[in-house]
């Protein structure tokens, strides 16, 4: 053994801080003492602690310096001798006693075939007590990399110290091949249990009918079954080469991208993404397996021990996070309900004058209803369902009769500016299409052509606003005096009416918040249309009632036809004015401090405030402030739905990525020299 003052002068250049040295030395004087499991497997916590905790339990060392404690790490095993043959002796035990199988087949791996089962079991996971699972690489790597940032910094740690620490422990008198190598077994075993899944998966009736039409004898994934059933160890070894694994993996994940491009094409399945999520990660993990286990030399045997011990230790982690899940599984939904919703978005655009007229005149008829629907809002106060069938039934009517709800707009015309981001152009790999912004900068047609989309949406929401707002003010005073005139007094009496004034009071009210609240329903109706569509398609309904026989035989062949198109045309307009009709009703219900502040609606009900109030019993200030609240109404409706639509479809459609802050100050900045320039076309669609 070397002395404590040698040792520290060895480590001097690389480790400044002498209680780190002092710690080190003990470390490896005691592991030629671990001799024991429970030994070695209190030894390898302690150098955990060493290698990622400073001074203190809170003392968490940054990433250079867990890399200098490492290089140090190597330098004492390389230099001192005694040293590197008890820590090979140690940590060639803890590898030896690995269970090999459930470290290839499990580790890593999502548990349950099916997503909401693997959400359970992942919630179980991190609520209930971890029982002791003594030998696993699990506890393996609790010990080494006891938390997720320390996992992050495996990843980004410079391999040399590494490899040099690898070929260190192979010139010991227990080299880690020799305790590696006996895994083999393991490792067969392994790959025939994760082809047995994958191949399972793969026969599944959903996947299978979105493959090639070709004999089920003839998919990849049987043969990869057989392929691996057919592994065996020693000389010879049987119908086994590396190249053939490699190339029928290969051929999997073509399959799988067929899958993929099917659900692009005809809806999602968040249960269906993730199994498809499912047999990727088997196939990558097979794929490491057949490297290891027929490496192409012995020196090719540490680069890829080093990549698959890193890849499941990611995993572990990341195996842990039911979000993981929900993100991994929903994105391709996520992007589906956006393309659906951008669709949508594309018919609220204006570019001529006369659809710019058309927009207003239909938001003018949207305005009248929306009279009515504040108006039955106060007759129905204090009962949801009323409330709900009120807001629902009044969106369905504007749908049916073409009259445009301004609030409806910004979420789709969000995604349909998302979508102005991405190229048009073949689908990529994993059936998702590159974005311009990771592709190249935007240049100056790109960003002039956003700029005008972005003028085209300022005018179209404008008028759908001004159409709304503009109409609701006569049509309240004419509905009132009609009341007035049949029943004898106004609409909302004194007490009700300064209620409502006061309700709407920009400075003394939550008018602010409440109006913000607003525009989250606003996009989550949105959600809901886009889900909905997204369903009816993935389930083909519309071809589904088409075929009926009932209904053909009781509505007849072209009415049973026109009713599937419409279930395919008009569903998630449906299905977004029935969720927001219902997010509106229910929430003040709920007994939540949650109110909502619609821009149309409350502009209705004040105008009802006045009619009833005459002008009289309240301080001009108090006008003012609930004239503001209403202008702040629609700028928070509109902005809080436009921003979560855009921020959501960006990521959804994977725009959001490096550069993308960078080009969205360059779109801002081109978008208010062209408003200085030429403010008009935000205003009104330019002649012609």
């Amino acid at each position: 053994m070397i002395a404590l003052e040698p040792f520290a002068r060895l480590l001097e250049p690389l480790l400044r801080d002498a209680g780190a040295v002092v710690e080190l030395h003990d470390l490896l004087v005691q592991a030629g003492d671990a001799r024991t499991e429970a030994e070695r497997a209190a030894w390898l916590e302690a150098f955990g602690t060493w290698l990622h905790h400073g001074r203190g339990i809170f003392g968490r060392l940054d990433d250079e310096e867990r890399t200098c404690r490492l290089r140090a790490f190597v330098v004492a095993l390389e230099n001192v001798e005694p040293f590197r043959e008890s820590f090979a002796a140690l940590f060639t035990g803890v590898v030896s006693g690995l269970r090999g199988t459930k470290l290839f087949a499990d580790v890593g791996i999502p548990v349950e075939a099916g997503f909401w089962r693997e959400a359970a079991d992942r919630i179980a996971r991190r609520v209930l007590p971890t029982p002791p699972s003594p030998n696993s690489f699990a506890d393996f790597i609790a010990r080494l990399f006891p938390t997720e940032a320390d996992a992050r910094w495996l990843a980004i740690s410079p391999p040399d110290p590494w490899l040099a620490l690898w070929r260190l422990l192979e010139t010991t008198k227990a080299p880690l091949s020799t305790a590696w190598m006996p895994l083999a077994g393991s490792m067969a075993d392994a790959m025939r249990i994760l082809a047995a899944r994958i191949a399972g998966l793969a026969v599944a009736q959903d996947v299978r009918e979105r493959l090639p039409d070709v004999p089920v004898s003839e998919l990849p994934f049987l043969r990869l079954t057989k392929m691996c059933d057919a592994v065996q160890l020693g000389p010879p070894r049987m119908s086994f080469s590396n190249e053939a694994a490699l190339s029928t993996i290969k051929e999997c994940r073509e399959a799988l991208r067929v899958v993929h491009a099917h659900l692009e094409a005809s809806g999602v399945s968040v249960d269906l993404v993730y199994r498809l999520e499912l047999m990727t990660a088997q196939l990558a993990r097979l794929e490491q397996i057949t490297s290891l286990l027929v490496p192409g030399s012995f020196d090719e045997l540490p680069v890829h021990l080093g990549r698959f011990t890193l890849a499941v230790v990611q995993a572990q982690f990341q195996g842990r996070s039911v979000l993981d899940l929900l993100r991994a599984s929903s994105h391709l939904l996520a992007r589906k309900i956006v393309e659906r919703s951008g669709k949508t978005g594309e018919h609220y655009i204006t570019q001529t004058r006369a659809e710019w007229r058309a927009m207003l005149f239909s938001a003018a008829g949207g305005g009248f209803l929306t009279t009515y629907t504040a108006a039955f809002k106060f007759l129905v106060s204090g009962s949801a369902l009323f409330a709900c069938i009120n807001f629902a039934g009044s969106f369905l009517l504007m749908g049916a009769l073409g009259f445009t709800l301004a609030t409806k707009q910004p979420s789709m015309t969000a995604a349909a500016l998302a979508a102005s981001l991405e190229p048009p152009g073949p689908e990529g790999a994993a059936g998702l299409r590159r974005s311009r912004i990771d592709a190249s900068p935007l240049d100056q047609d790109a960003l002039s052509r956003l700029v005008g989309l972005i003028a085209a949406i300022s005018r179209s929401q404008l008028a759908a606003a001004a159409g709304n707002v503009l109409t609701v003010i006569p049509a309240a005073i004419a509905f009132d005096l009609l009341w007035r005139l049949f029943a004898g007094h106004t609409l909302l009496g004194e007490e009700k009416a300064t209620k409502v004034v006061h309700s709407l009071s920009i400075i003394h009210s939550g008018t602010m918040a409440y109006a913000a609240f607003t525009g989250v329903l606003l996009w989550l109706s949105s959600v809901a249309a886009g889900w909905f569509e997204n369903w009816i398609t993935y389930r083909r309904l519309p071809a589904a009632i088409e075929a009926h026989r009932t209904l053909r035989r009781v509505l007849g062949p072209a009415r049973t036809k026109r009713l599937a198109r419409a279930l395919e045309h008009g569903a998630s307009s449906v299905a977004g004015s029935i969720a927001l009709g219902v997010l509106l009703g229910i929430v003040p219900s709920l007994g939540l401090p949650l109110e909502v502040r619609h821009v149309t609606l409350s502009t209705g009900s004040l105008v009802f405030a006045a009619s009833a109030l005459g002008g009289q019993g309240l301080a001009p200030s108090q006008w003012i402030e609930a004239a503001l609240g209403i202008v702040v109404i629609g700028i928070l409706n509109f902005g809080v739905s436009f921003v979560l639509a855009l921020g959501v479809a960006l990521r959804a459609r994977d725009t959001w990525r490096t550069g993308t802050t960078r080009m969205l100050r360059r779109l801002a900045g081109a978008l208010v020299r062209r408003f200085v320039r030429e403010p008009l076309p935000f205003f009104l669609p330019p002649r012609g």
